[in-house]
């Protein structure tokens, strides 16, 4: 114990549990600044820190006539540091060691309990899901093997996971018939089956199941034992998955969208993409809301076999559900032209390709390629012309260097405005906490709205500080919005911060606290209420502003928020109202728009050419007749 005397107050220091920390119980309101031995203490306070800290150490020597200024009119304090020893305690005769109680334990570490012994059934389950992600199917059988000859019962969800690996697990496409097996006397271009047959051994949808088979296509698998099985192993495997499918349909269950998605890919991996076509339409006729990956297995197996009509008929199905297509669906599809697709059926999957993606993997390219030489793609073209293809880059004013005519920009039509701001809003009530909050938001935008650019605030604020900088810059915001007002002086703006910064230290600084008030009064301010993702609200009156409204951000988007929003939506909504910033060495803002032309698939009416982004580079693949 220290206790530290002043001739105006008495301090005690106090050891708080096993922090082993010092706090002062009694803190004078003001006292004046003394200068001491120990160490750089400016105050009270601090000598008695720092006295305490030098007592727990013993080394504490007693301190008296160290004098401080005092206020005008006050005497100055003496401050006398002094360390007490205390008194033996005397000796007293051993007693039988009691339990301690509850509160006696406050403070020390608890006696660990003993975890459950696990049950047979939760080792069979841990051990079946351990399988499954090392993509194990001889190790889940040999599991399952083990628990039926000890009579260990197994639930539904286990049989769903095995079946998941009984049909390939997340490298499920990898074990595709080859494209060589179809008849060579079709007439189909060699070289436009081996392309197909590539595109549909790439990794697409992936089967998932919260409650049996992991989740693919999020990360990249550590372990995959399954890519050293031989085929024969991989028969006996799929024979094994079909007896546990049967099994499953015996106790009445087995119609899961698990389990007809695994009779589809064990279906297409044996080459019969009828039947996983039929396991898709029993799914459906079945009652089942079905995801994509149901359908891929059909797709790709008829693509794979140069089924152009089939191929379409599984594109049509999976329309009527309205689902849609990624990339690598795409490219299966185009990919399938070069097998004697009109141009009128492959002209449409190209359009649909414009109008849903952006940039194009290596991939897709290829399937591209492959199908522009192609003579059903050449069925296209006046008789002696052949379409070129080459790699070729795009001005900033969107003029190809290899073909006539100019990149336009393409914007999202007004039916898909409203969808995609539709889909945004309910999105942001399913995730945030207090959904009315957004729809309080909801109602003050069509109030006050629409504005011509919506500044993500913090984005601005943020960019380029640290503490030793101010941390959160007003000052930033203010030159964005002078910048704006220089280039686009009709636009009106709307300031989108979080509450929280509404109410920090910089947002009452005099400038600052200016600023959003004359904001506040032109309504163009709104503060995200506590317990808001203020990403749904920026984001949403942007899109809700129009085509012509711009965002204000550097933000990329990438955070797993932006990947629940529709792609075809989303990507190509950025690309034309997103507004990028930078500051010079004097604080003035430095603004980047968007391009004049959109990056995505064009076809260009002055040359006939079709222009196709890469998403590894800068250059364009570009098909043109000649």
């Amino acid at each position: 114990m220290v206790r530290i005397a002043t001739n105006l107050v008495v301090h005690r220091l106090e050891l708080a549990g096993q922090s082993r920390s010092w706090r002062l119980t009694s803190i004078p309101g003001s006292l004046p600044p003394v200068r001491n031995s120990l160490g750089n203490a400016t105050n009270v306070r601090q000598l008695s820190i720092f006295a305490a800290m030098e007592e727990e150490k013993g080394t504490l020597q007693c301190l008296s006539g160290f004098k401080g200024q005092g206020r005008k009119g006050t005497p100055s304090p003496t401050l006398v540091a002094e360390r007490r020893t205390p008194s033996p305690k005397p000796l007293q005769q051993p007693t039988v060691q009691q339990q301690p109680t509850k509160r006696a334990m406050v403070g020390q570490q608890q006696p660990r309990k003993k975890g459950r012994k696990m049950t047979p059934e939760g080792g069979v389950r841990a051990e079946i899901f351990q399988a499954a992600k090392e993509n194990d199917p001889l190790g889940g059988l040999a599991v399952y093997d083990r628990a039926v000859a000890e009579g260990i019962s197994m639930g539904n969800d286990l049989f769903e996971t095995l079946l998941y690996l009984c049909s390939g697990g997340q490298a499920w496409d990898a074990k595709l018939p080859a494209a060589g097996q179809i008849d060579a006397g079709s007439g189909h271009d060699e070289e436009a089956r081996k392309a197909t047959n590539k595109e549909a051994s790439t990794s697409g949808q992936e089967m998932t199941d919260s409650n049996s088979a992991p989740q693919e296509g999020t990360q990249h698998q550590a372990v995959n034992k399954a890519e050293h099985l031989t085929s024969e192993e991989w028969v006996r495997i799929a024979e094994r998955g079909k007896q546990l499918l049967q099994m499953l349909r015996d106790r009445g269950a087995g119609k899961s969208e698990v389990c007809y998605t695994a009779a589809a890919r064990m279906a297409a991996t044996e080459g019969k993409p009828d039947e996983a076509l039929a396991a898709a339409r029993d799914a459906l006729s079945a009652g089942l809301h079905l995801k994509l990956r149901s359908f891929v297995p059909a797709l790709k197996a008829h693509c794979a076999a140069g089924n152009v009509d089939a191929a379409f008929e599984v594109d049509e199905l999976i329309a009527a559900q309205q689902l849609d297509l990624t990339e690598d669906e795409y490219a299966l599809l185009i990919g399938v032209c070069a097998h004697g697709a009109t141009w009128e059926r492959a002209e449409g999957v190209l359009r649909r390709m414009a109008r849903e993606l952006t940039t194009l993997q290596e991939g897709t390219l290829a399937a591209v390629e492959t199908y522009f030489r192609s003579p059903s793609a050449a069925r296209a073209l006046e008789e002696g012309q052949t379409w070129v293809l080459d790699r070729c880059t795009v001005s900033e004013s969107g003029q190809p260097s290899c073909c006539d005519g100019h990149l336009e920009a393409v914007d999202l039509s007004p039916e898909e405005y409203h969808a995609f701001a539709e889909g945004i809003a309910s999105l942001a009530r399913q995730k945030e906490k207090r959904p009315s909050d957004f729809d309080t938001f909801r109602a003050w935008l069509d109030q006050n709205g629409p504005f011509g650019y919506v500044i993500d605030g913090a984005n601005v604020a943020l960019f380029g500080q640290n503490w030793e900088a101010g941390g959160f810059s007003f000052a930033q915001i203010a030159a964005v919005l002078d910048q704006m007002h220089e280039k686009r002086p009709g636009l009106k703006p709307l300031l989108m911060l979080h509450q929280s910064r509404v109410k920090a230290v910089p947002a009452r600084q005099r400038r600052a606290a200016s600023l959003l008030e004359r904001l506040r009064r032109e309504n163009s301010f709104y503060a995200t209420p506590f317990g808001s993702n203020d990403d749904w609200y920026w984001l949403y009156a942007a899109v809700k502003s129009g085509p012509d409204a711009l965002m204000v951000s550097c933000d990329e988007m990438r955070d797993h928020l932006f990947q629940l929003l529709a792609p075809k939506y989303f990507k190509k909504w950025k690309q034309r109202h997103q507004v990028y910033y930078r500051f010079t060495a004097s604080g003035e803002a430095v603004l980047t728009h968007p391009a004049p032309f959109t990056v995505c698939t064009q076809h260009l009416k002055a040359s006939n050419a079709w222009m196709f982004p890469s998403a590894d580079s800068d250059q364009w693949l570009c098909a043109r007749p000649q």
